[in-house]
């Protein structure tokens, strides 16, 4: 059932009718959060969106709007994400894409939505891709859920439970990333609001 819900969620935020709103709702809830936490709007400081799964779709979905919103570059990193070529996601900073090697999940969602396909050159994914934005980051051995997923217990090829890689993985990123973006690689922030 909760897959099932996941699922849906996914579905309406890829959606072209209902996924807008959908999304400004989600992306509004985040900003709120970030608010709430001290995150101030125009500071600059990079925006890290985390999703597992359909969360990954989410991420897409928001990235757009809190881009516009935060004016902040807006960092997605999916971990085993599935997820549409959402308008908004052009706006990525940068997309980091953490594949599990046996993720059948990931590989399906890819196909499942078509302008993902390299023949859809002009989609966001697209040139996302082409502007050298999206990282692929491969963990050999894991799967999409599980003991041997992503936040599973199993040793997969290492020392580290998988749960542990993933988790280093996510780290590296985020901790890669900030000075890159405090140099000013923003992917184009939008102008400070007048």
């Amino acid at each position: 059932i909760v897959n099932m819900r996941n699922m849906f969620q996914v579905l309406v935020s890829a959606d072209a009718r209902y996924g807008p709103i959908y999304n400004f709702g989600v992306a509004s809830n985040i900003e709120e959060a970030l608010e709430r936490e001290g995150y101030v709007e125009g500071c600059g400081a990079p925006v890290f969106l985390i999703g597992f799964s359909g969360g990954g779709q989410i991420a897409a979905g928001v990235v757009g709007y809190l881009w516009r919103r935060l004016n902040a570059p807006v960092v997605i990193i999916t971990v085993g994400g599935v997820f549409a070529s959402s308008p908004g996601l052009e706006h990525a900073a940068a997309a980091h894409c953490l594949v599990g090697g046996r993720d059948e999940a990931t590989r399906l969602g890819a196909l499942f939505f078509p302008q993902r396909w390299r023949a859809f050159a002009t989609s966001p994914w697209n040139r996302l891709r082409r502007d050298g934005r999206v990282v692929l980051h491969g963990l050999t051995g894991i799967e999409h859920t599980g003991p041997r997923g992503y936040y599973g217990p199993m040793k997969c090829d290492s020392d580290a439970s998988n749960f542990d890689r993933t988790a280093n993985a996510v780290v590296g990123i985020i901790l890669g990333d900030i000075p890159q973006r405090a140099r000013g690689r923003d992917a184009g922030a939008p102008p400070a609001a007048s």
